[in-house]
């Protein structure tokens, strides 16, 4: 199912039965897991309002628009 999690004035589109998203208590952090709980396959952290991003081989980062943008795993 597509959701959107937002990380500061930034949106993010997601499949969530693929790859779960947990938002850290401070809303500084998005962290993407595998189905299964068990990888870790993309960390963003929002530091002073830019984005960085840490992936893994198992996705993609699409950027949309100056402030959307979707991840999607690599077989899709």
């Amino acid at each position: 199912m597509l959701e959107k999690r937002k990380l500061g004035t930034f949106n993010f589109y997601y499949d969530s039965d693929i790859n779960p998203c947990v938002l850290s208590n401070d809303c500084k952090m998005l962290v993407f897991m595998s189905a299964d709980y068990s990888l870790v396959v993309l960390t963003i952290n929002l530091i002073e309002n830019e984005l960085c991003f840490v992936p893994s081989d198992t996705v993609h980062i699409i950027r949309k628009s100056n402030d959307t943008y979707k991840i999607v795993n690599v077989e899709d």
